[in-house]
């Protein structure tokens, strides 16, 4: 499984020191003159990261201000995470989200963790930090890059 931290190039990770073990791969996202829209700049930073990045069917994508929790099996959670994508059940596993309607999610139990999964065509998840993507996701990410630069 590939490893990759989307990275500003002003700073130094948040992540970097909690996961060197999974030998990651730094991504760095480009300025462009569009700062105002984050999300934009969030999106195609993984896009061209993944493009870049992700040789193998799975990837562990690590937003670069994330912080794990060391109280938390976090690594434990990553292992699941990458079962359940590995296996088809879900093309993209989120391990954060904040701003969520819990409504629009049910849950299932496993391996000593709740796992959310949507139970709607719309459910608006915030903040992603830390996700693992299959194939299937990997390739609908690098073949649907909506946004070029001077776009907008």
């Amino acid at each position: 499984m590939n490893t990759i931290v989307i990275s500003n190039v002003h700073r130094e990770p948040l992540v970097w020191p909690y996961i060197q073990s999974f030998n990651p791969i730094r991504s760095f996202t480009p300025d462009w003159p569009y700062p105002q829209i984050g999300h934009f700049r969030c999106f195609h930073g993984t896009t061209l990261a993944l493009k870049a990045y992700a040789t193998d069917d799975l990837v562990l994508v690590f937003e670069d201000d994330c912080v794990p929790d060391e109280k938390q099996n976090w690594r434990g959670a990553i292992d699941v995470a990458s079962e359940i994508a590995g296996s088809g059940e879900y093309d993209i596993v989120s391990l954060h989200g904040r701003g969520y309607d819990r409504s629009k999610f049910g849950s299932f139990p496993k391996s000593g963790w709740e796992w959310l999964y949507p139970k709607t065509t719309s459910p608006w998840v915030l903040g992603t930090l830390v996700y693992v993507l299959n194939r299937k996701a990997i390739d609908k990410f690098i073949c649907h890059d909506f946004w070029i630069p001077g776009e907008f």
